[in-house]
């Protein structure tokens, strides 16, 4: 159990009434839950998984290896060498989706594009594993951050970043989406994901990849508005760097460019035109799911992992 208050004398009465109740154990201001560390700091909370990486790191045999800067290299991975055994990398890839779905999103795009091999793994992608864990094993002191209140007080205002890499899966040239979404200044969910099928250009692949991550924001906002920190009428921000796909998504016509799209993707269409979502112009140097989409540069990776708040414990 997890108290939290805005006065601390608040929490420490709440902890007196259970511990008169119950028999529990006050674990302090350092927490750890499903292997997932809490940190108070005085900047904020900060997540963290740095116990569950250096026992990977072990496991691996890579506790002492040299540290890469980015967890992903630029060029694609061959499949012409499968691996004889398949179960440690089976393990690892487990392990890794767990770290980076809970606390790491700079290593969710290496981790979910080597996921995709997991069935039939081969050398290249036992050393694109040891890669990620090259850039892990100097970056195991990060945690995601939770910043304290920072004045906004009672009004939430949430908003999801929208990107995808046009043809980026070169086997099958199928485009892979990446979606973060911010509550009040923090990150609280992302994703990275190859489409299933084929976008014939940047417009249509940004247009499903926004399409993806409405979806996955509504569930966020149902769940405010069932506990009543959210108005249903207030939209969520959706940001998107592409203005050809913000036309189409706001254009309830259907043109020559956007005819063959899938039905099922034309939902933002009705969620925008609703006024759930409103759909605004980012610049791409300020585009947080790029991270999630492909390989990038270090300054550029770093820049982008310093957005999502991914911060380095004191």
């Amino acid at each position: 159990m997890i108290v939290v208050a805005e006065d601390g004398n608040d929490s420490d009465w709440a902890m007196q009434q259970l511990e008169a109740r119950f028999d529990i154990k006050d674990m302090g201001d350092e927490m750890k839950v499903l292997g997932i560390c809490i940190e108070c700091t005085e900047d904020g909370l900060v997540l963290h998984q740095r116990d569950t990486i250096e026992e990977l790191l072990i496991d691996m045999e890579m506790a002492t290896c040299r540290s890469v800067s980015t967890p992903m290299e630029s060029r694609p991975l061959s499949d012409d060498t499968p691996m004889e055994q398949t179960s440690l990398m089976r393990r690892a890839i487990g392990s890794l989706l767990w770290i980076s779905n809970c606390t790491r999103p700079d290593i969710t795009a290496a981790v979910n594009y080597l996921a995709r091999f997991v069935a039939r793994p081969c050398e290249d992608h036992w050393r694109g594993m040891k890669l990620i864990l090259r850039y892990l094993r100097g970056t195991t002191s990060l945690g995601l951050l939770f910043k304290r209140d920072q004045g906004i007080g009672c009004k939430w205002h949430a908003t999801i970043f929208s990107d995808a890499d046009w043809a980026g899966e070169k086997s099958d040239v199928k485009s892979v989406s990446g979606a973060v979404l911010v509550l009040n200044g923090m990150v609280i969910a992302w994703s990275s994901k190859k489409q299933i099928s084929v976008a014939l250009s940047t417009m249509e692949a940004e247009y499903v990849a926004a399409a993806m991550a409405v979806k996955e924001a509504a569930w966020i906002k149902q769940l405010l508005v069932e506990i009543g920190l959210w108005k249903a009428n207030v939209a969520v921000s959706l940001q998107a760097d592409n203005q050809s796909a913000i036309k189409s998504m706001e254009n309830e016509m259907t043109s020559a460019r956007s005819k063959h799209i899938n039905v099922r993707y034309h939902y933002i269409r009705d969620v925008i035109a609703r006024g759930d979502v409103s759909v605004s112009y980012c610049p791409t140097q300020q585009q947080l799911a790029d991270i999630l989409t492909r390989p990038l540069q270090r300054v550029v990776f770093e820049r982008l992992r310093e957005q999502l708040r991914v911060v380095r414990l004191a």
